[in-house]
C-alpha cells in the first residue's frame, strides 16, 4: 500500500524510515544530510509517503508543492526502498502514481514533477511522464 503519513504518525515510524531517509540523501550529492530530509518532514516543507507490505516500510518518497505565479506543481523530490531493483514493478508504479495524482488534484496541483536519475523514465514513461530535462553536475576542486 502507498500512503501519504499524516504529520502525527510520522514520530511512530522514524527508526524505520531513517535508514531508507539515509539511503535518499546519500544520492544528493552531498547536498542533503539526513537531517535536512527529517527536518523537510518535520518542518511540513514535504510530504513523505510510504510504501508498505506485509506491515513493513519497503520505500518512501518525499513530496512538495511548488508554486509560482502560473504554474502549481507537486514535485517528487526524494525516494528510495529497501530493494530498489524489484520494488518497483508494474502494481506498485502504479499505485504510487495514482496516489500521487489524486493528491496533485485535491492540492490543485498543475503538474507532477520528478527530478532523479534516469531510471525514473523507464519506469514512469508508460504512465504518460515525460522526459523535460536532464540535470549535470560537475564538482569544483577548491585549492
Amino acid at each position: 500500500m502507498f500512503t501519504v503519513v499524516p504529520d502525527q504518525y510520522v514520530e511512530l515510524i522514524e527508526e524505520e524510515i531513517e535508514p531508507l531517509l539515509k539511503r535518499a540523501a546519500s544520492r544528493s550529492q552531498g547536498f542533503y544530510s539526513i537531517h535536512d530530509l527529517f527536518g523537510f518532514i518535520y518542518g511540513k516543507s514535504h510530504q513523505l509517503w510510504i510504501f508498505t507490505e506485509e506491515d513493513e516500510i519497503k520505500a518512501l518518497v518525499l513530496t512538495t508543492i511548488r508554486e509560482s505565479s502560473k504554474k502549481r506543481i507537486l514535485e517528487l523530490q526524494f525516494a528510495a526502498g529497501v530493494e530498489d531493483a524489484e520494488i518497483m514493478n508494474d502494481r506498485v508504479r502504479d499505485e504510487m502514481t495514482d496516489e500521487l495524482e489524486n493528491f496533485a488534484v485535491l492540492n490543485k496541483c498543475d503538474a507532477i514533477q520528478i527530478e532523479g536519475r534516469k531510471g525514473w523514465k523507464k519506469i514512469m514513461g508508460p504512465r504518460g511522464y515525460l522526459e523535460i530535462a536532464v540535470v549535470l553536475e560537475k564538482e569544483i576542486a577548491h585549492g
